[in-house]
């Protein structure tokens, strides 16, 4: 294949990359009962590679990865990158007397980096990431109305950030990274009625929430503390701030009832996502080894959303810790020796606050970096763990995740002879 044919490809897979999957990331009833709250579960993560190390990744950077979340981690990229993935995740939940577990997967992010001036550290990045994602599927009983009736509430959808911006790195070991984002998405709550009489028709009412509204997020990233002092080498900090996003929101409900059906006139209104603040550390012990620790906070109890979905949230924060054995990049290096692993774990803060009672969660991951090819990565990640209670009439989560992604490099910036 010529290097023209090549390029052609990867920028055949890009366009088809951006077209089509993020119109998967939110397909299906898959996840728990706390998503028909606020904006769902809020996801967000910088990509599989990421994920296996606890969702860590604001002070790091890798050539075989591009971060969804810190465009100053961009700055390190040599060749032009695709980096995407899918999710799979599985919920079971209970209520201390009864269980349900729901399962799918969508797509999870995907990104794609142009390196302009790699001496600079002038990297070009735009790509998608689900922000938020829904999917419920519940039963309860209402016998307290003149028609005892069951009624199953079924919920889908999320919002995505589509973003696009560029790495810099002034000084050697000072990088800056800046997106303009633009968030988008719709939510479907339906709710189908069941009654006890069989001599009564049931019905449905559904509601489709959507929202739209732009913002920036901005990042920086150093690592030459040895500078200061030899003691601190392979030290690095990183500093993301995520803006305050205002949305124009449209609602509108469908109401079907034996065969008369409704819709009303769509309404539109306002709301906000607040602001979000990450700051991370990480700690490179050797060529191979390095440690990672991130904490992210978002300030959930001033997002003007109340208006669009409901109240009941609160401020969520996340505490992440990782840890990774890299590859060998040794010529002589063993396939063994080229497969990267990882460990992380983290403690979250929700933001899901039902009738006051706050929602806490954990989780523990790893993951895994596997060579396809000579600039081919298959990246893994594995996550279990819980959230929730089963006091008050709540509802108890033990999630697992799995996740795949494909990074696709090529070095468009060095000069090939044709074959």
């Amino acid at each position: 294949m010529t290097v023209a044919a090549r390029r052609f490809s990867l920028l055949l897979a890009a366009a088809a990359w951006a077209l089509f999957l993020p119109g998967l990331a939110h397909a299906g009833s898959d996840g728990s009962s706390y998503s028909q709250l606020g904006i769902g579960d809020l996801r967000g993560f910088a990509g599989i590679r990421y994920a296996g190390m606890g969702y860590t990744g604001l002070a790091l950077f890798d050539v075989h990865s591009v971060s969804a979340i810190s465009p100053a981690a961009w700055s390190r990229i040599k060749s032009t990158q695709i980096d995407a993935g899918y999710l799979y995740q599985g919920y079971n939940s209970t209520d201390g007397e009864n269980s349900r577990y729901l399962a799918g997967g969508s797509f999870s992010g995907g990104m794609v980096a142009i390196p302009l001036s790699p001496a600079r550290g002038l990297v070009l990045g735009f790509g998608f990431v689900p922000l938020s994602s829904v999917g419920y599927n519940t039963y309860y009983n209402a016998a307290d109305t003149l028609m005892p009736h069951r009624v199953n509430v079924k919920g889908s959808g999320g919002f995505t950030r589509g973003q696009v911006g560029a790495s810099y790195e002034p000084v050697e070991g000072l990088a800056l990274g800046a997106t303009f984002a633009y968030v988008f998405g719709r939510i479907v709550d339906e709710r189908v009625q069941y009654p006890s009489d069989p001599s009564y028709s049931g019905g449905t009412v559904r509601e489709q929430l959507a929202g739209r509204g732009p913002g920036f997020t901005a990042g920086l990233r150093f690592d030459r503390f040895d500078r200061l002092t030899p003691a601190l080498e392979g030290l690095s900090l990183g500093l993301f701030y995520a803006s305050r996003i205002s949305l124009t929101t449209t609602s509108q409900f469908t109401y079907q009832f034996s065969a008369d059906k409704d819709t009303l006139a769509e309404v539109t209104s306002t709301a906000a996502v607040p602001a979000a603040l990450g700051l991370g550390a990480a700690y490179r012990i050797d060529a191979r080894h390095l440690v990672a620790a991130d904490y992210r906070r978002q300030a959930w109890s001033t997002a003007d959303i109340t208006r669009f979905r409901g109240g009941d949230l609160r401020d969520t924060y996340r505490v992440s810790i990782g840890a990774e054995r890299g590859i060998l990049r040794e010529p002589a290096a063993t396939w063994g020796e080229r497969v990267a692993l990882r460990l992380g774990g983290f403690y979250e803060h929700s933001y899901y606050a039902p009738d006051g009672t706050g929602i806490n969660g954990w989780g523990i991951t790893a993951g895994a970096s596997i060579p396809l090819g000579t600039e081919t990565w298959l990246n893994l990640s594995a996550e279990y763990g819980g959230r929730g209670t089963t006091d008050n009439n709540l509802i108890r989560d033990n999630i697992f995740r799995f996740g795949v992604g494909l990074n696709l490099s090529e070095l468009w910036f060095v000069r090939y002879e044709e074959e």
